[in-house]
């Protein structure tokens, strides 16, 4: 019972759930399906809505263009649903708003479904009509001069049906009368002024006609433009300049007629000579002339020119005038770092950066230059060298070499530069090998492993020597260790079975460039295998342990024979492992 009640909730829910969702298609149909109206008018037209689908449903009406159309009602039907089949029809009103244009304008009416919101369209044409009308045009010079009248020609037409009077607006300028009466396609032309008494470039300001009693409107722009005719501008460039005393400068003298119509000018200046003393300069264009002069005394001078023409311009330059000598000093580089022990050079530039030729002292303040003395043309340079030696200063030092060069013409100028020179510790080396103490025992071979790690500040190769019995070998003999880095290498003695117990000493060196390291460890032989493997570190013993246990018990030749066999199977997996 319980279960059948609740299946029978569960098929209520889905048939609900089904309906809410289900929807039909709809088809509109508008008539007329073209209409006319004035602008202050409307017209009408309706709008049959059909649901054609198999589902009942409701439909939200709107359209293309709020702002001109009125719909009623704006949802279908006003109560319940529109069953399939069944239609209703729609008021619609077509308003046109005053600023629309005439002529035929498309508009669409759509129904949207509830359920699913599905759009349903129809489409419908309006023909504006607009009884009242005004068409206004403007003509007038492209230009006046400052101070000029400018002077519009503007003609109002009524193209609309009525007689209307208009009254004229313009954004600036005065009308020869501000309002006329017009008849049905009539025009009628009036002047509107304008001045300035400043430039004014393509201003643009509208002019309007607008309607005492209907909407008619109209307006158009057109541009003010005001010209400068006569205006100038000179200039004198460079506006300043250092100049050496009894060197020629020479400035750049510029006219440029600003106006709209063609000036002579005359130019005058205070000082130094001019190419041309007057330029024709047409409008828009700039005219160019040189001005020369040789200044005396190391002092400072304002130069002044003056055109004159229709309009007159100045302009002025400025010379600092200064002693011609002159030197700069450049060392090659600012630092540098250089092994200790150490001949080395640092470059160093005189550079004659002045207006005439000089003769300098050079000195420095470390070591010893090429060259004393240097002549030198102006832009001319010299590359000269100062030698150095870094074993008179301290590893680890920073010290500073200035280079000084003195005019011979003149106490000044006197110029100097300094740069600095570090002294490093390029090569040095730390050498451990380990164990210092090893016993080769039974098994007749010992290893013991090199650690080289370079502690200076260059990369460096090493070559790996010793002094021993001739059973001791070195692998590898050469070795490439970047700075503040380890390698290894290692020593491999096989002991020969006839040589004799007792304690060997091995000299290891490694030597390279300008460093050498040494040290001893000791070889002792005949030990026993388990004593000696107790100072080897757990890499080698564990081996040699599962070794020896499998060979406990058989006889002494044997047992020897297995264990030099055990040891050199052993040190040379090592050695293949390591090299």
């Amino acid at each position: 019972m319980r279960s059948t009640h609740k299946l029978a909730i569960l098929c209520t829910t889905v048939l609900i759930a089904l309906n809410a969702v289900s929807a039909s298609t709809a088809d509109l149909k508008i008539f007329p399906s073209q209409s006319s109206t004035k602008v202050d008018s409307f017209t009408s037209y309706e709008v049959e809505i059909t649901n054609t689908g198999t589902a009942e449903d409701i439909y939200d009406i709107t359209s293309s263009n709020p702002s001109e159309i009125r719909i009623a009602p704006r949802e279908v039907p006003n109560s319940g649903t529109l069953e399939p089949g069944q239609s209703e029809t729609i008021q619609v009103w077509y308003n046109p708003d005053t600023g629309s244009s005439e002529g035929s304008k498309e508009f669409t009416v759509t129904a949207t479904s509830q359920a699913n919101r599905e759009k349903y369209s129809t489409q419908g044409t309006v023909e504006i009509i607009k009884d009242h009308q005004v068409n206004i045009q403007v003509e007038g010079t492209d230009s006046v001069c400052r101070g000029e009248e400018a002077v519009y020609e503007v003609s109002v037409t009524n193209t609309g049906t009525q007689a209307e009077t208009f009254n004229l607006q313009a954004d600036a300028g005065d009308f020869s009368q501000n309002s006329i009466e017009l008849g049905r396609n009539e025009t009628e032309t009036v002047e509107l002024v304008r001045s300035s008494d400043i430039a004014v470039t393509d201003r643009s300001f509208n002019i309007n006609a607008e309607s005492t009693s209907s909407y008619a409107d109209a307006f158009t722009s057109t541009s003010f433009k005001v010209e400068t005719c006569y205006e100038s501008e000179a200039s004198l460039n460079p506006q300043s300049q250092r100049t050496a005393a009894l060197t020629e400068s020479e400035l750049e003298v510029e006219v440029s007629n600003q106006g709209t119509r063609s000036d002579t000018f005359n130019l005058t200046t205070t000082h130094g000579e001019l190419e041309q003393e007057t330029v024709d300069v047409a409008s828009g264009d700039t005219v160019t002339t040189d001005l020369t002069y040789t200044p005396e005394q190391p002092e400072n001078k304002n130069i002044k020119i003056t055109t004159t023409g229709e309009s007159t311009s100045t302009a002025s330059s400025t010379l600092n005038v200064y002693n011609g000598q002159n030197v700069s000093v450049n060392f090659e580089s600012s630092s540098q770092k250089v092994c200790e022990q150490e001949t080395f050079e640092k470059q160093v530039t005189v550079e004659n950066t002045g207006a005439v030729e000089d003769t300098y002292t050079v000195e420095t303040s470390q070591g010893s230059l090429s060259e004393n003395e240097v002549e030198l043309e102006t832009g001319e340079t010299r590359d000269l060298e100062v030698d150095l030696n870094s074993s008179n200063y301290e590893v680890g030092s920073t010290s500073q070499v200035e280079m000084t060069a003195q005019s011979n013409t003149f106490d000044q100028p006197n110029k100097a530069a300094t740069s600095s020179f570090t002294v490093e510790n390029c090569h040095d080396l730390q050498m451990d090998v380990v164990p210092n103490i090893q016993s080769a025992g039974e098994n007749r071979s010992v290893l013991y492993e090199i650690e080289l790690k370079n502690t200076g500040t260059q990369r460096n190769e090493y070559t790996i020597t010793n002094e021993g019995p001739d059973y001791i070998s070195i692998k590898p003999e050469t070795v490439n260790v970047q700075t503040n880095e380890t390698e290894t290498s290692f020593i491999y003695a096989g002991i020969p079975y006839d040589e004799a117990n007792g304690a060997r000493e091995i000299r290891v060196q490694a030597s390279g460039e300008m460093v050498q390291r040494q040290e001893n460890v000791t070889l002792k032989i005949g030990e026993e295998v388990k004593k000696s493997l107790k100072n080897q570190g757990g890499r080698i013993t564990g081996m040699f342990s599962q070794v020896t246990e499998r060979v406990s018990g058989v006889g002494d030749t044997t047992k020897l024979a297995v264990s030099i066999l055990a040891g050199l199977l052993i040190s040379a997996l090592v050695l293949k492992r390591e090299w």
